[in-house]
């Protein structure tokens, strides 16, 4: 139901690995030579950077490279283990500190409706005004409002543990950590909810209304603050189509053809325009799928594989207008 959210987290996740490993060493020392050198202590990786001979980029960089390759993965894990330990201390009010660790676990988990606070975020909202100084207010809440969404297997977890199969019951176990979240970082209050609510608490098939409301809202404050990186069309596309499959209610189609708007704006892409199209015939605004369709067939490329079928469909629904 979910999936394109759960494929936007993991094409982020993609980017972030693809960018550091393409990244060449600028430093002296190649990957086989830091191993070397280091002899399974993590610790002295961490001298090299002290004097100088590497940078946190640098050790960044062995890691992901390390992981990628398969080569050294028991020292790369460890490196990852003692990072935070051995961060100089201001290189703790870096953001890029910080979503280095993200990526590998553990995750932060939920415990009884509430978050568990680890050692970073404690020292994050501890630290608020020298984590804005080093970065900005605008990176920090957007940083914040990413991990404040958890992890999407834990909170699953956290779901089936406890039964919640009904969207009242999960508003209910989640609203003690929306409260603490009010307290620790209200600024990221309202996506943390709109995420929750779109992603865990209501199901399109049987809640399309509730569920277009809350999705339409966490689209917009996601691509406003920039949490999906490029993913902002895919996602207004994607919960576009799946809100016309549940639902052919007037008020819902408006919502996604002004979902599938904004997701032009951002991309133009001929599935998208096919979307649009639909919905005007939905509609039954006859003109204007014609039009739409037709342009499309004009002047946008469709991805053979991708767009096929989706292609045939939108066909024969504009043929029978």
């Amino acid at each position: 139901m979910y999936k394109h959210f759960i494929a936007a987290l993991a094409a982020a996740f993609l980017c972030f690995i693809g960018t550091i490993a393409a990244q060449t060493e600028h430093n002296c020392m190649t990957t086989a030579q830091i191993f070397d050198h280091c002899k399974g202590n993590p610790k002295k990786v961490f001298e090299l950077v002290a004097q100088k001979k590497l940078d946190y980029l640098d050790v960044q960089t062995f890691v992901s490279n390390s992981l990628l390759n398969h080569q050294y993965n028991d020292f790369a894990h460890k490196v990852i283990a003692a990072y935070w330990e051995n961060l100089a201390p201001q290189e703790r009010y870096y953001i890029s500190n910080h979503r280095f660790l993200d990526k590998y676990p553990p995750f932060m988990q939920l415990k009884d409706g509430l978050l568990v606070l680890d050692e970073r975020l404690e020292f994050i909202f501890k630290h608020k005004d020298k984590m804005i100084k080093y970065n900005s207010s605008t990176d920090l809440t957007k940083y914040l409002s990413g991990k404040l969404c958890g992890n999407y297997l834990e909170t699953s977890k956290f779901i089936g543990e406890r039964k919640l199969t009904t969207s009242s019951q999960k508003k209910a176990a989640f609203q003690p950590y929306f409260n603490q979240i009010a307290t620790l970082a209200p600024e990221c209050k309202d996506y943390v909810e709109a995420h929750y609510y779109t992603v865990f608490v209501y199901n399109i098939r049987t809640e399309t209304k509730e569920y277009a409301r809350w999705a339409s809202i966490y689209l917009d404050m996601g691509h406003r603050l920039e949490t999906f990186n490029d993913g902002a069309a895919h996602l207004y596309a994607a919960t576009a189509k799946e809100i016309i499959y549940y639902s052919k209610d007037k008020e819902l189609l408006l919502s996604a053809l002004d979902m599938v708007n904004k997701a032009a704006k951002i991309e133009t892409r001929f599935d998208y325009a096919l979307t649009k199209a639909k919905i005007f015939a939905l509609l039954g605004e006859k003109d204007k799928a014609k039009q739409t369709y037709n342009e499309a067939c004009k002047t946008l490329k469709p991805i053979k594989i991708r767009d096929d079928d989706y292609h045939k469909e939108v066909k024969g629904i504009i043929d029978k207008l």
